[in-house]
């Protein structure tokens, strides 16, 4: 059994800086395919250190591609990913395989889109 067959739609939105004639903030950018799952909070590492509880879970094709300005929007329920402005490789760094699916562990965004 696949797990694409609980996908959904999602929204992205991403953050701009904005110059004189648009006002910095947040604008829809795309929406994909995929499913956030809410497990237990843990906590997650960097360098050895604490730095965030993971809130979520999403799954997505392995063919997406996030940046670390980039908000997800679940049902007016809003996610980042989890330590994305500290990884050097890009949004988790990690290329799966073909035909798997992609797994990254979110954070709660508390911010106005």
């Amino acid at each position: 059994m696949s797990i694409s067959k609980f996908y959904k739609t999602l929204s992205i939105y991403t953050y701009s800086e904005g110059d004189f004639e648009t006002p910095a903030g947040f604008t829809l950018n795309r929406t994909f395919k995929g499913l956030i799952q809410a497990p237990s909070p843990s906590n997650t590492f960097n360098s050895a250190k604490d730095t965030l509880i993971v809130n979520a879970v999403l799954f997505c094709s392995h063919k997406e591609i996030f940046t670390s300005t980039d908000i997800i929007d679940n049902a007016g329920v809003k996610y980042k990913i989890a330590n994305s402005e500290t990884q050097k490789d890009g949004v988790c760094g990690l290329t799966p395989k073909m035909s798997q699916h992609a797994e990254y562990n979110l954070t709660y965004y508390q911010g106005a889109l």
